[in-house]
């Protein structure tokens, strides 16, 4: 749950509503556990690459998807996972594929 100060109604629907964009990498030394959390990303994003996901989701689902990789996450099994934050505009894409997100459609 989002706890929002001082802004107007209409602000505080707008920042509800925002969607988060971001890039999730990670590397998994056992095959298991990596298709586990590969299962876990394409509920929420796209693939952009092997160990790559893009996600565009409503600030919930987002809060959702972290907490299962919070869940999936073992510190002893050596793994890495990063998300990373994405600015919309600044993005560049140089591939010959492209990338939608089917709007508020989110597989579990």
């Amino acid at each position: 749950m989002i706890k929002l100060f001082n802004l107007s109604e209409r602000d505080v629907i707008y920042a509800e509503t925002k969607k988060v964009h971001s890039l999730i990498i990670y590397d998994i030394v056992k095959t298991k556990r990596r298709n586990q959390l590969c299962t876990i990303l394409e509920g929420f994003g796209i693939r952009v690459q092997k160990s790559c996901f893009e996600v565009l989701l409503e600030p919930s689902s987002f809060s959702s998807l972290q907490n299962k990789i919070r869940e999936f996450y073992i510190e002893g099994e050596m793994d890495n996972i990063i998300v990373y934050p994405l600015i919309n505009s600044n993005i560049q894409r140089f591939n010959s594929e492209t990338i939608t997100f089917d709007e508020d459609i989110i597989f579990l």
